[in-house]
């Protein structure tokens, strides 16, 4: 089995990072999903952004904690990254649901703990939890979403390959790792205790070959188009 090919960001290689563009054309592509971060605006919004002020992706100042979202909203996160998607704004979960349920798995990146009631409500009512591995560095986090959302995937984020005995502690389906400690040794072992691997950011033909090779379940990468070539998984 090919590993599934999830786009970061989006076609974050090719699009401004976290819009409904890049989404919209990781999907188009063929990736098999999409990865996104979401914070937790002033009004209860849940904004697709990997930072946690709007400072990189839009050129103002600004924390997404201390705005509402219509602030957020007038924002332009297109232009910097090239005119031609000037006029691209920071979306909502809500939004991406649109545009992706039913076309893709969803890996949605949760930040900062506090948001674990709003990302549970939404889920269940867009009915889009078994389309969705929800992620999060924080370990505190993912508990607090496994008692909310006793049926859904969730993955601990991190760079150590120890951790694994911390994921299968927790109870996780899921190890969101970086690439670069990952062995074939690693994967048979997450395996055999019924863990998946998902490896991010991966952007290197050699390393998306040598991954595949492993048996990772998932490669996150910049480049999806590239990755599905790699992978012989393209049209």
């Amino acid at each position: 089995m090919k590993p599934a090919i999830i786009a970061h960001r989006g076609d974050s290689g090719h699009c401004p990072e976290n819009t409904l563009a890049a989404f919209r054309s990781a999907l188009e592509i063929g990736a098999d999903g999409i990865e996104l971060d979401i914070h937790a605006s002033r009004d209860g919004r849940l904004v697709v952004c990997h930072d946690a002020t709007v400072a990189r992706t839009t050129g103002q100042e600004g924390r997404i904690s201390e705005m509402d979202y219509d602030e957020i909203r007038a924002l332009d996160a297109g232009s910097r990254f090239d005119a031609r998607f000037a006029g691209e704004r920071m979306p909502l979960l809500d939004e991406v649901l649109d545009l992706a349920l039913g076309r893709g798995r969803l890996y949605i990146e949760v930040k900062e703990p506090g948001c674990e009631a709003l990302v549970a409500r939404l889920l269940r009512e867009r009915r889009a939890v078994a389309d969705s591995l929800i992620i999060s560095f924080h370990a505190d986090c993912l508990l607090a979403l496994k008692k909310l959302l006793p049926d859904a995937a969730l993955g601990f984020l991190t760079v150590r390959p120890d951790d694994l005995a911390r994921v299968a502690e927790m109870g996780l389906p899921a190890i969101s790792i970086a690439c670069r400690p990952v062995t074939a040794d690693f994967v048979e072992a997450a395996h055999r205790q019924g863990i998946m691997v998902s490896c991010w950011t991966v952007n290197e033909p050699e390393a998306m070959g040598s991954l595949a090779r492993f048996g990772v379940d998932s490669i996150t990468t910049d480049f999806p188009a590239r990755c599905l070539s790699v992978l012989g998984k393209g049209g």
